[in-house]
């Protein structure tokens, strides 16, 4: 559970009151290299429309990913997130992440 008193992960400015939103990551790891996982976050949802054509309702935000760690330096992972409905647009995309620790 998150208090946030944040709209759209507080790229929209902030409330004056704080609202729970629940949160769930899970991660499965089967081997020592290999992992997946889902994860979702919920969104106060408190902004009123700001015109009939403009919505600004918030929707849930979600991912799943898989990652791939060859050795403890080095690391990559690949996701799908769901945005949901931003300023009126619906906003998908695919995340890639390589990671090197010296």
């Amino acid at each position: 559970m998150r208090l946030t008193k944040g709209h759209y992960l507080g790229l929209l400015g902030f409330s004056k009151s704080y609202t729970a939103n629940a949160e769930v990551s899970i991660a499965i790891i089967p081997t020592q290299t290999f992992g997946y996982g889902f994860e979702i976050r919920q969104q106060n949802d408190s902004l009123k429309p700001v015109t009939a054509d403009l919505d600004m309702k918030e929707d849930a935000f979600w991912d799943i990913f898989i990652s791939w760690m060859p050795n403890k330096k080095l690391s990559f992972a690949a996701a799908y997130t769901r945005f949901g409905n931003i300023v009126n647009k619906d906003v998908d995309f695919f995340v890639f992440n390589a990671k090197y620790d010296f």
